[in-house]
């Protein structure tokens, strides 16, 4: 399963799945940006503030899986249970390796992935300097989906983000409604890995100097 994920401009991020150990990070993050007036960095804000929020309740309810094992196991024990992840994106390069973007999704009864939120780091929506979080979050998730068999992703967007996921999808008729089947998402999936391979090829893999 995908672990890291190389950006445009050479950096490479880290994913990784949530855990009761990542609360500080997450309460740095609610601090480190004002709301402010711009719409972009209000909807990152609660973005964030309702992702931990419900991720710390399914947390207590033991829906909550903080590896892939977990999620094999959870499904393995029941065919049909709900198995929520939170997904983070760290910039090792940045100062405490930051948190930069995350993303709360969850395997529904039927299969299929529901995306709950996802949202980059509030200060970079106005600081281009860390471009490529969202679509790397999105990539992840497709893998995840892939590795499931899901048939569907789906979730809603945003006034702010539905050009977003237009763009990156390459679909004109998202609205608030996401929804992609699995030809959809296996395209988007090769389409970022071709474009992964080519980028590592470039810088060689992490951790090492081309």
């Amino acid at each position: 399963m995908v672990t890291t994920f190389a950006l445009p401009s050479g950096k490479t991020l880290q994913f990784s799945f949530a855990t009761r150990r990542d609360d500080l990070a997450f309460r740095r993050w609610a601090k480190s940006a004002r709301s402010g007036s711009n719409p972009r960095v209000v909807d990152a804000l609660e973005l964030a503030t309702l992702c931990f929020r419900r991720w710390r309740e399914e947390t207590t309810k033991d829906r909550v899986a903080d590896s892939f094992e977990d999620i094999e196991d959870l499904i393995q024990d029941n065919p049909y249970a709900e198995v929520a992840v939170l997904v983070l994106a760290k910039a090792p390069w940045l100062r405490d390796g930051s948190l930069v973007g995350l993303c709360h999704c969850r395997r529904t009864w039927s299969n299929n992935i529901y995306i709950d939120f996802l949202t980059v780091h509030p200060r970079l929506v106005r600081n281009k300097s860390v471009q490529g979080v969202g679509t790397a979050l999105l990539y992840f998730v497709t893998c995840l989906a892939a590795d499931m068999d899901a048939a569907v992703i789906w979730g809603e967007a945003t006034q702010n983000s539905h050009q977003f996921y237009r763009k990156v999808f390459g679909l004109a008729d998202i609205k608030d409604l996401i929804f992609l089947g699995k030809t959809e998402y296996t395209a988007f999936k090769n389409r970022i890995q071709e474009k992964q391979s080519s980028r590592e090829a470039l810088v060689g893999p992490p951790g090492t100097v081309a």
